[in-house]
């Protein structure tokens, strides 16, 4: 299995809001194909849709804003194995209002990732940044 570590940086669009906009990780891994980049855009975009929203809210969090915390993400260890299934996410750490992340959080993160099974992507490892961070 081919091992990578691979980071996503997050960018932020200004002060009075968050984008949730990444580099993706296609375009710091070269070797992935169409299928590949198209498959990974879509499970990011489902996830920063239905997954992060609720992490927020369990954070007590309804925004972020420069003005009381300008950051809320994870940095999540994925493998997928030869069939594509993620048969592992463990959050290495992350960041929620300057602090890290509690026990808690870290488990939040990870079990949003759960039951993911990729059709393209198979035999990857790679640490992954999810969620947004305000550039102020």
């Amino acid at each position: 299995m081919k091992s990578i570590l691979l980071y996503f940086m997050l960018l932020g669009a200004g002060a009075a809001s968050a984008q949730t906009d990444t580099l993706r990780l296609y375009q710091v891994y070269s070797a992935f194909s169409n299928q590949e980049k198209a498959e990974w855009t879509s499970f990011e975009n489902n996830w920063v849709f239905y997954h992060y929203p609720k992490l927020k809210s369990a954070a007590g969090l309804k925004q972020l804003s420069c003005k009381s915390c300008t950051a809320f993400y994870g940095d999540v260890y994925l493998e997928v194995d030869d069939k594509g299934r993620l048969v592992k996410a463990t959050c290495i750490g992350g960041r929620c209002c300057g602090e890290a992340l509690t026990a808690a959080m870290l488990h939040n993160f990870e079990q949003s990732y759960l039951h993911t099974t990729f059709q393209h992507i198979k035999n990857r490892t790679f640490v992954a940044r999810f969620g947004e961070a305000l550039k102020c």
